[in-house]
């Protein structure tokens, strides 16, 4: 029997990538892309993180309506508020 492993996905940062690049010459947005091929394949959302320094607002502005609809419904939210530790 194939073994299974505990794979857990972390994306860190969505939001400073660029939201659309040329691939061979097709503009694609890789994350926007991923988020909804991870959710039209049932994936199970507990092996996958995200953080994000930015609102669902600014989510929808950069992926899309479909993209914040899909993160509200595959994640559990953590709104972490305080001073920035970078600097």
């Amino acid at each position: 029997y194939p073994l299974a492993l505990n794979v857990m996905t972390y994306i860190d940062d969505v939001g400073t990538e660029e939201a659309v690049v040329n691939h061979y010459g097709t503009k694609i947005s890789w994350f926007k892309n991923f988020i909804e091929l991870y959710y039209l394949k049932n994936k199970p959302f507990d092996r996958l993180i995200i953080s994000t320094n930015n609102s669902f607002d600014e989510i929808e502005a950069k992926y899309g309506f479909r993209v914040r609809s899909r993160i509200k419904d595959m994640f559990n939210i953590i709104d972490v508020q305080g001073k920035d530790m970078r600097g």
